[in-house]
């Protein structure tokens, strides 16, 4: 049987999955997965897909969006996918002027009280970013109401965050129940993106199948400067192949002291260089001062 480790690193995050990489035969099943097993495997990867994006893209301080209108507003999803499409250009013409792209993830959602806004989260421009996005979005629509604006935290862990944007709903949500098609109930559950993100792959590295069941008995070490993150292992089975695997993630030590530069005294022939320039620099200043007498 083949097995492999399938690993992400993104920064202070390192993220493995190690399973069996054969032909989806479904053999290792004894009965044939239910369509809610189906569907918790699908949520699953969803929900991994859009994390692996935010990790890969955004980090502390980026700003993490809600776009709202007036109270009492009924636009059509058409409307609001207009309203972002127009958000986000104008906001990508004022990232270019500073000589910056701009990245983005975003979902339409409508409230329990049938009031729709948009969740987006966008890289941080250097300067007041958050005056930028509030003025934008106002000047979107006369319908905008205001824009909440909030920074990422420090965790590099973006699980939270991802679980928040995919979140599917529920059968008897007021999101399953929106005037118009089945096209715009679709079209509201979609997530949204610009095409300048990073998007990740993984570094791959084939298994012995005893490698494989020590991996899954003894659990995983850490990569030199990280740790395992608690709770973080988890041990299934492929509703496909109905074959085991086991993931986790890492996360860094102390981050802050590996990325900072260890501090190192010059070289002898630098500081002679050094001392050079400094010389001539004082002989040019005196030969300045003679002039303008």
């Amino acid at each position: 049987m083949a097995f492999s480790l399938k690993q992400y690193i993104l920064g202070d995050i390192r993220e493995a999955e190690a399973g069996y990489t054969g032909k989806r035969t479904g053999r290792g099943r004894t009965k044939k997965a239910t369509p809610e097993e189906m569907e918790r495997w699908n949520r699953a990867k969803r929900r991994k897909a859009v994390r692996l994006l935010i990790e890969a893209n955004f980090k502390k301080g980026d700003p993490w969006i809600c776009l709202k209108y007036r109270k009492g507003t009924r636009k059509s999803v058409q409307e609001v996918s207009k309203d972002l499409s127009d958000f986000c250009r104008k906001m990508r013409i004022a990232y270019k002027k500073e000589k910056q792209v701009f990245k983005w993830i975003a979902r339409i959602e409508v409230g329990r009280l049938g009031g729709i806004h948009v969740h987006l989260i966008c890289n941080a421009l250097k300067g007041d970013s958050f005056s930028l996005i509030t003025d934008t979005w106002a000047a979107v629509s006369p319908e905008a109401s205001r824009a909440n604006v909030e920074a990422l935290d420090d965790n590099p862990d973006r699980e939270q965050l991802a679980d928040y944007i995919t979140k599917e709903a529920e059968k008897d949500d007021d999101q399953y129940h929106l005037p118009g098609t089945i096209e715009d109930r679709r079209a509201v559950l979609r997530i949204r993106s610009s095409r300048n993100l990073i998007r990740p792959e993984p570094e791959r590295t084939p298994l012995t199948k005893r490698e494989f069941e020590k991996l899954m008995t003894d659990g995983p070490k850490p990569a030199k400067g990280f740790i395992v993150v608690p709770d973080s292992v988890k041990r299934g089975e492929n509703p496909i192949t109905g074959m085991p695997y086991i993931r986790w993630k890492e996360i860094r030590i102390n981050p802050q002291c590996e990325a900072a530069p260890k501090n190192k005294e010059p070289h002898k022939t630098a500081q002679k260089t050094e001392g050079f320039f400094q010389k001539a620099h004082k002989a040019l200043m005196k030969m300045k001062a003679r002039f303008l007498k």
